[in-house]
């Protein structure tokens, strides 16, 4: 079994922090708030837990990277429009998430991921 304290813990290793999140769309995010609050007010308070999680992480890993959905560019450029109003911007690589339920998109972030950066759990 794998010695999990601090001292065990490579201070030269390059850490992934993933973030997965969709576009802010009515009816695709926070759906239990909008049934009882409106699309817009759960449009709103999606938006702003998303600036909250930005923020607060910006600086806790070597690489940020926002999963996002869906997969194409025209999401990818929403994305940096909104974290460019924020103050400051964050720093955050954007990939597109897969296809699949979630177990298939974390499993295809994670290869994604080792792949650019090299697996070092080994």
């Amino acid at each position: 079994m794998a010695d999990l304290t601090t001292d065990s813990v490579d201070s030269s290793d390059e850490r992934i922090l993933g973030l997965f999140a969709k576009a802010w769309d009515a009816r695709a995010v926070k759906t239990r708030l909008a049934a009882t609050l409106g699309d817009t007010a759960a449009v709103e308070i999606y938006k702003r837990l998303l600036t909250v999680n930005l923020l607060r992480f910006a600086n806790s890993a070597e690489h940020r990277v926002v999963a996002c959905s869906p997969a194409d560019e025209s999401t990818k450029e929403r994305f940096r429009a909104f974290m460019s109003q924020m103050n400051p911007p964050p720093c955050w690589e954007l990939v597109s998430q897969s296809d699949g339920g979630l177990g298939t998109r974390m499993s295809f972030f994670f290869q994604q991921q080792f792949a650019i950066h090299g697996d070092r759990s080994r």
